[in-house]
């Protein structure tokens, strides 16, 4: 994450040098990204109108296969594969997108940064006397991920003010407030800006969607407006620049969107219902794949032997036999010989003339 943070900061340095000023620099570097989103917002407006579309027919199949989870998810895939829709498309660019904006987020907060992040109490009481420490807010910045060579670097570590459009936009509107109801009332205006344009951005996607949001969903889009502004109290200003930015392109998005995706020219596409027929080819196609990929495996999913043993060697056939068409005799297998006999012989039996036991009784005697 350090990386695309060092990276984003890298692009408002840029910017910062062609206008050298740092709530112009935060505007500017605010709707680049914005409009860089803008084709994954699109996307993910399509999917989840094409989502919406399905959504009759996919009630009708829990109905139906509710209790056969199998038959269900092969049902469904069935219908998502013959409308080419793609369950998944409304979750990715939210996925692909969460980075990015917590990126700017971090990289405009890091400007604000001063010198002894730790605070007068943990800090410099313990490095210093008493009497030694200073107001916090008439340290130096030191911003984080900007590079130290850059110009947006060195103007910011040799002043105590971030001060742009005459506001101080290392400031949060609470400790401007603090200063006084005068000096805290430009603050308290762009705070009441940033929750106005969140209202209209969510009162936008709640008409479009009323018939489909479920309760819950629509009690949450209706306290989610009142939730930035809260935070936006105690944010630098610095961030509410990146909010106001963000939030009046995303309701000039919500127009265009509305526009042309739910308006008179928009685009409505037939559902089409996969037929009986069209299931068993597919399920036909679908096991002959997976027969073919386990084919392709060695003995399918089973993993290899480490050590496999060595294969025997074939004798190589007989001369004769080498040629082709030639048949080989086949040889009668040969008696098996006995072996001699080594044990004694009993008392009872009689020894045969002229044997060593005949001539050992005999010398006995």
């Amino acid at each position: 994450m350090s990386r695309m943070f060092s990276f984003l900061a890298d692009i408002l340095t840029q910017i910062y040098n062609f206008w050298p000023s740092y709530g112009g620099s935060i505007i500017i570097f605010t709707l680049i990204f914005m409009v860089i989103m803008t084709p994954v917002t699109l996307r993910q407006t399509k999917s989840m109108l094409a989502m919406q579309r399905l959504a009759p027919e996919t009630k009708k199949l829990r109905q139906k296969h509710g209790n056969d989870r199998d038959k269900l998810n092969r049902e469904m895939m069935a219908l998502y594969q013959a409308n080419n829709v793609n369950p998944l498309g409304g979750c990715l660019p939210i996925l692909f997108q969460s980075p990015v904006f917590l990126g700017l987020f971090y990289v405009v907060r890091g400007l604000t940064r001063r010198v002894g992040d730790l605070g007068l109490a943990v800090g410099d009481s313990v490095t210093r006397g008493s009497a030694e420490i200073t107001v916090f807010a008439d340290r130096t910045y030191n911003p984080e991920w900007v590079d130290q060579n850059a110009d947006l670097y060195q103007d910011l570590t040799n002043t105590t003010t971030m001060s742009s459009f005459g506001l101080d936009l290392s400031q949060s509107p609470s400790s401007a407030l603090g200063e006084g109801f005068v000096t805290g009332l430009p603050y308290l205006f762009l705070v009441l800006i940033v929750g106005v344009s969140s209202w209209l951005q969510q009162k936008q996607i709640q008409g479009r969607s009323l018939n489909t949001m479920n309760p819950q969903q629509a009690a949450m889009m209706k306290i989610i407006p009142f939730m930035l502004p809260v935070f936006s109290f105690a944010f630098p200003t610095a961030l509410i620049f990146y909010f106001i930015t963000s939030n009046v392109f995303r309701v000039g998005q919500q127009m265009f969107i509305t526009k042309r995706f739910y308006g008179d020219n928009k685009e409505e596409g037939k559902v089409v219902v996969p037929t009986a027929k069209e299931m068993e080819e597919r399920e036909k196609e679908n096991l002959k794949n997976s027969n073919s990929q386990k084919g392709s495996g060695n003995h399918g999913s089973r993993r290899p032997v480490a050590n496999p043993p060595k294969k025997r060697k074939k004798k190589p056939l007989p001369a004769e036999t080498a040629k082709k068409g030639k048949v080989a005799e086949r040889k009668e297998p040969s008696a098996r010989p006995h072996s001699k006999r080594v044990t004694p012989k009993k008392e009872t039996e009689q020894d045969a003339p002229g044997s060593r036991r005949r001539k050992k009784k005999r010398k006995e005697k």
